[in-house]
């Protein structure tokens, strides 16, 4: 059975850090800081995405998309996930990648912009193994 993916979405705080709750570590400072510092993924961290792309895709994120037939380029701070078929190539969007994640135990932290920005910032953990 795949384990699906907890979600905790915050619409009101979502301009506070983003600590990992399995070992404390500051990964996304508050949005004033956020201008002035970067991410900061610690080994629980999964993924960083927005609603524009990605931001950072941890190793096992990346072999478990490649075992399932995604292809995945990063350059620089660009992260493009394709899904190889025959004479067709499709990208893959977060909500979709989400999906075909099989982690045990995992979050996802969404933090939602409101009107008129409407944007989302999701970042995802999941304990490592023997944990």
């Amino acid at each position: 059975m795949k384990n699906k993916m907890q979600f905790h979405t915050r619409s009101a705080f979502y301009h506070l850090p983003i600590c990992c709750g399995f070992c404390g570590q500051l990964v996304i400072p508050s949005e004033e800081a956020l201008e002035e510092s970067t991410i900061n993924p610690c080994q629980h961290t999964l993924f960083i995405a927005h609603s524009e792309g990605y931001e950072f895709l941890s190793d096992r994120v990346q072999e478990q998309l490649k075992q399932k037939g995604y292809g995945i380029e990063i350059d620089g701070s660009l992260v493009m996930i394709c899904y190889y078929k025959p004479r067709e190539e499709e990208s893959l969007d977060i909500d979709d990648m989400i999906t075909e994640l099989d982690f045990p135990d995992s979050l996802v932290v969404e933090s939602v912009v409101g009107a008129p920005s409407g944007m989302s910032l999701l970042v995802g953990f999941a304990p490592l193994s023997g944990e």
